[in-house]
């Protein structure tokens, strides 16, 4: 739990996290958020977190939807905090 920053930096002490090349991420959520809540953490990890472990999207236009993920409508140029990744 936190901001998109402090997860990445808690990623970042992790001493496994180096050694592994980021070509598939996974995350774990709760079943309980709503959407948007959804919508939020794949957002901040897509844009913010992934990238800095490496990770870029195939062949992505950037800013394109997924076809995926409903669009959110809030603002999304800066993290938020990102509320739970289990």
């Amino acid at each position: 739990m936190g901001t998109s920053h402090e997860i990445l930096e808690r990623l970042r002490q992790d001493p496994v996290v180096p050694q592994v090349q980021v070509q598939a991420l996974r995350l774990e959520l709760p079943y309980d958020f709503s959407v948007d809540n959804y919508a939020q953490i794949l957002s901040d990890t897509a844009r913010y977190i992934a990238p800095e472990l490496g990770w870029s999207p195939a062949a992505a236009e950037p800013g394109a939807p997924c076809g995926h993920c409903p669009a959110r409508a809030a603002d999304t140029s800066r993290p938020s905090s990102i509320t739970a990744i289990a």
